[in-house]
């Protein structure tokens, strides 16, 4: 057998309907995509590629990644698929489980070149110049493969973190695509928008019309409502699959804006849906066909229930979450709870199990992760258990919890997600959270504060314990949904502490300072402008034989201007950047609009007018030099405009924004220098190289990054150069400086010259065990070495000299 016999043939009969349309709104017709297909499958197979290779696919989620699916699956080999919100370690450890023969990787996702698992991988295909390819060569014909032989391998990890390869076989394939046929009621010629990679390979053997969600799916929490409505009755789609977190904005939505939702179903899971949802969707369409969809990586469908029997169910509030029936191609069994179970839940409690066509058999090269999760019957059918509590009634399922996460107490374990829908129901409650923490039973919500007093109310009506109530900023979600709470990192909050959460509502001075803490941290700011300009200006005052004094004000306003022009250096940052680190880092504040960039701008407008007023009373050196910063630091924020030509050009890039510490130094000594001084200096230029390229080994250990630290919209030295490149640029830099206070005709204290290169070796050092280890950890251990090598030279140039 091979899934894709009937999917090809669908494809043909379709001919020209559109198949695809994408982000940008481009559309492929299933003759297009059937063209794609097979070229892909013929240039593949000339490749090597056939029934026994492992292939990684890494493109963002458009029509190339699908017509490479479906490539691979028509010629017999394995795809290799990770979700996109995994990060690198995650990434690291689910292909190390798996050794890939093949990388088919678009241009856009070269950046994961810098991972270590993906360069390993032997021999490596780009996607673009395959679709690009002019070959005539066409495969028609489909491989035969045995129906347990893999087609697809995702990872899951449940409540561990720890990647665990799901092994889809075409057998699998073929009967879950049947089943969302069945069960989700699809029919030709339908327009359904979907999130989830699977959905969309269903459709194309359906003979769906697919739109592709518009927003990054690494972050779904970003996804914009608007834009998604947009594409719903832009393209007048008929379904959707959606997680319940983008389902809700969708909803909030269309209710703020009195708008109306056109669409005949709604399928939503991954995560609880609450009933509020489901209540509010029905009142915006009454007519929708709405569906929770209970499943996991290894069993999709598992049970159904209508938004509407969600509302009804939901009235018994200490059943939970309704899930609904299991679906009838299944067979299932209710396995006994590890302890006793807590009066609190009403009927049969016990963890579902399951078997059937669609429910995976086993897991890539882990049979711990077999042994743990399944087991064989007397008929030697494979079962699933799935790790979730539920309460049975009249053979209608509600979730209570996972069998991981009992709270225990005297009375025996209690489920929590009965108690956080009622408290989520509570006036001022957004989000709770009932867990266990150090033997302690704790409550946590986001909300008002006030709620304290309805919640402890609320524990005493239903005789439940609680030890602590705990009103905390923000909850913790998932990665992947942004709808189940991330149980690990709230404990971890709950034991060390919450992180101050800024709002759009919170005071302007609350704002003003978690900004400054994110991207111009005070103090340390000003201690390293003190230390800079203090040992700018006692080194030129020696090397020009003048008197220093830590008693002249002049030094003391020097410093306070300079602070200020950092600050501007910053702000002009901001502006510039602005677009690029919205999609970078769409976290910072920002990016997220608590500080509006119209504020940035009046701050940038006013520290340069307060840093000429300054310079000028301080007199005509200061003012000339001040007005030469302001010059090269408006060239800095216009890019020297030529952007274009000077993007690719990382080195240039970097000697021109460094050449602003040769004014800056200059400026920073005139309180014991004049113009004359430098009128009649010479060989100032090793000192101005030596003193520049302090700050360049800084500026460059900074964005030394490993490979997880890396962004496509973020720029690094070692996105640029490679991670080779740049620790030897930064290597041979560290040697000149060393060399040129070896060189220049300068009479450094043996103390400078010993403290000097005990900085660099620290340095060096962090060099070579990034060098060594390219983590997270060390790339941070880099940037401090690099710290260390900046002020320890700033501090010798201040106070050892």
């Amino acid at each position: 057998m091979n899934l894709m016999e009937e999917t090809l043939l669908m494809l043909k009969s379709r001919e020209n309907e559109t198949a695809i349309i994408n982000q940008e709104g481009a559309e492929l017709s299933f003759s297009a995509f059937y063209d794609h297909t097979t070229k892909l499958s013929f240039l593949l197979r000339s490749k090597g590629l056939g029934e026994n290779s492992k292939v990684v696919l890494l493109a963002s989620l458009d029509w190339p990644l699908y017509c490479a699916i479906a490539a691979c699956f028509q010629i017999g080999a394995t795809v290799v698929l990770v979700d996109p919100w995994a990060n690198s370690d995650y990434i690291e450890k689910a292909l190390s489980q798996v050794n890939p023969e093949f990388l088919i990787i678009s241009k856009k996702a070269r950046l994961f070149y810098l991972k270590k698992s993906i360069r390993q991988i032997p021999w490596k295909i780009l996607l673009d110049d395959l679709i690009n390819d002019p070959t005539t060569g066409r495969l028609t014909e489909v491989t035969q493969v045995e129906d347990e032989h893999t087609a697809l391998i995702t990872f899951t990890s449940g409540t561990t973190g720890i990647p665990k390869g799901f092994d889809r076989s075409h057998f699998f394939l073929l009967s879950q695509q049947k089943a969302h046929d069945t069960y989700f009621d699809h029919h030709e010629k339908e327009i359904d928008l979907s999130m989830y990679p699977v959905f969309v390979l269903s459709n194309l053997k359906s003979g769906m019309t697919s739109v592709l969600i518009k927003g990054n799916l690494r972050k779904i929490d970003t996804i914009k409502p608007e834009e998604l409505y947009q594409q719903l009755t832009h393209y007048k789609v008929a379904s959707i699959s959606v997680s319940p977190v983008i389902l809700e904005k969708l909803v909030r939505y269309c209710e703020d804006h009195k708008k109306p939702l056109p669409l005949k179903k709604v399928f939503t899971g991954g995560a609880p849906v609450r009933r509020d949802i489901c209540e509010r969707l029905l009142k915006i369409n009454p007519d929708i066909g709405g569906w929770v969809v209970y499943g996991s990586t290894e069993a999709e469908p598992i049970a159904l229930v209508s938004m509407k029997e969600v509302v009804e169910k939901s009235e018994d509030k200490r059943a939970g979450t309704p899930l609904g029936r299991i679906v009838d191609a299944l067979t299932y069994d209710l396995l006994p709870p590890p302890g006793k179970v807590h009066p609190y839940h009403q009927g049969k409690v016990g963890e579902v199990a399951l078997t059937g066509d669609f429910v995976g058999k086993r897991y890539w090269n882990n049979e711990k992760a077999f042994h743990e999760n399944k087991w064989v019957d007397e008929q030697g059918r494979i079962w699933h258990k799935t790790g979730d509590m539920v309460l049975e009634r009249d053979s209608f399922l509600s979730m209570i919890g996972r069998k991981s996460n009992p709270i225990q107490t005297p009375l025996g374990d209690l489920y929590p997600v009965p108690v956080e829908n009622q408290i989520d129901q509570l006036s001022g409650v957004k989000k709770s959270a009932y867990l266990q923490v150090q033997n302690k039973i704790v409550l946590a919500y986001e909300g008002d504060p006030a709620s304290r007093l309805l919640i402890e109310k609320f524990f005493v009506q239903e005789n439940l314990p609680c030890d602590e109530i705990k009103n905390i900023e923000s909850i913790p979600m998932d990665a992947r949904h942004r709808s189940k709470i991330d149980l690990p990192s709230l404990k971890t909050e709950l034991v060390q502490g919450p992180k101050m959460t800024i709002t759009h509502d919170s005071p302007l001075f609350k704002r003003l300072l978690a900004y400054t803490n994110e991207r111009f941290p005070l103090v340390p700011i000003f201690l390293f402008v003190f230390l800079l300009t203090s040992g700018y200006a006692h080194f030129f005052a020696a090397w020009f034989k003048t008197s220093f004094s830590w008693q002249e004000p002049k030094l003391w306003i020097t410093m306070g201007t300079v602070f200020l022009f950092m600050l501007q250096l910053r702000m002009a940052d901001e502006i510039k950047d602005f677009g690029k680190d919205s999609k970078a880092f769409p976290e910072r504040i920002l990016s997220r609009g608590i500080i509006k960039l119209d504020l940035v701008r009046a701050v940038l407008y006013s520290t340069i007018l307060i840093e000429l007023i300054i310079s000028a009373l301080m007199g005509t050196s200061h003012l000339i030099f001040m007005i030469i910063l302001q010059i090269w630091a408006n060239l800095m924020a216009q890019e020297f405009f030529c952007k274009e030509f000077l993007d690719p050009k990382v080195t240039l890039n970097l000697v021109l924004h460094q050449f602003i510490l040769v004014p800056l130094a200059l400026y920073s000594a005139l309180p014991f220098i004049t113009l004359d001084h430098l009128k009649n200096g010479s060989g100032l230029f090793p000192v101005l190289l030596f003193l520049t390229l302090l700050y360049t080994v800084y500026e460059m250990a900074r964005k030394t990054w490993s490979p997880d630290r890396e962004n496509e919209n973020a720029d690094s030295y070692t996105r640029f150069w490679g991670i080779n490149g740049a620790l030897i640029v930064q290597g041979i830099m560290t040697v000149v400086i060393m060399v040129l206070m070896e060189t220049m005709k300068f009479d450094f204290p043996l103390i400078y010259r010993l403290l000097a290169y005990t900085f660099s070796g620290i340095y060096l050092l962090s060099l070579i065990m990034f060098k060594r280890q390219t983590t997270r950890k060390m790339s941070k251990m880099v940037e401090t070495g690099g710290s260390i090598f900046l002020l320890g030279m700033c501090a010798l140039n201040a106070f050892a000299l």
